[in-house]
């Protein structure tokens, strides 16, 4: 009867190793794909609930051989040490599968927390590049304003150099034109003044 229960035992052990490894591998895989943490809560609990009806199904499939043989061993001197014997095999299998799960679930809520930290760090660090560039074309565009107006500084400059050279030309060449009109009015009054002798 002992065999029998560290087969059992064996057994569920392995079942549950197995059961486990598939179900983390699978979350894994969804996890990395898009890691939300109410799919991950709601994952480990319909997780927990398959493994709890499972269990269940196993222990009573379990209880059934076990009846059956404590019903045989009954006319033996000692059956009631048999059957605590394998109940508490069974509760320890079912204990220590609950506190596997219990093991899982705190991992997953660390690998969450962890996660939670690690985008709260990433979205700081955007954040911040995003501050800088934003200074940066601030910057470039408070330069590009300064040449701008630099640029429309000088035209104007200039406009106005050209305008002051125009009219000190247009006043140079006013004051060559004075002189020589007034050289042909004493010519005139000149010329005329002679035909006046000579009419005289």
């Amino acid at each position: 009867m002992p065999e029998l229960s560290d087969a059992i035992f064996s057994l569920q052990k392995e079942r549950t190793r197995i059961f486990l490894a598939q179900n983390i591998e699978g979350f894994h895989r969804s996890a990395s794909k898009d890691f939300d943490e109410e799919f991950c809560k709601e994952f480990l609990n319909t997780l927990i609930e398959e493994r709890k009806r499972k269990e269940k199904i196993e222990l009573d499939e379990l209880k059934k051989p076990i009846v059956c043989e404590a019903q045989t061993f009954e006319e033996s001197s000692c059956p009631d040490i048999e059957m605590s014997t394998d109940r508490g095999n069974i509760g320890h299998e079912v204990r220590s599968n609950l506190r596997s799960e219990a093991r899982f679930k705190a991992e997953v809520e660390v690998r969450l927390k962890a996660n939670e930290e690690a985008k709260a760090v990433e979205e700081g660090r955007k954040m911040e590049e995003e501050r800088k560039m934003n200074e940066r074309i601030a910057l470039e565009e408070e330069m590009r304003l300064k040449k701008e107006r630099w640029l429309v500084e000088e035209q104007t400059r200039h406009v106005q150099q050209e305008h002051k050279m125009n009219i000190k030309a247009e006043e140079q060449k006013c004051l060559q034109e004075v002189p020589a009109e007034d050289e042909k009015v004493e010519t005139s009054v000149d010329v005329i003044k002679d035909k006046d002798d000579l009419n005289s």
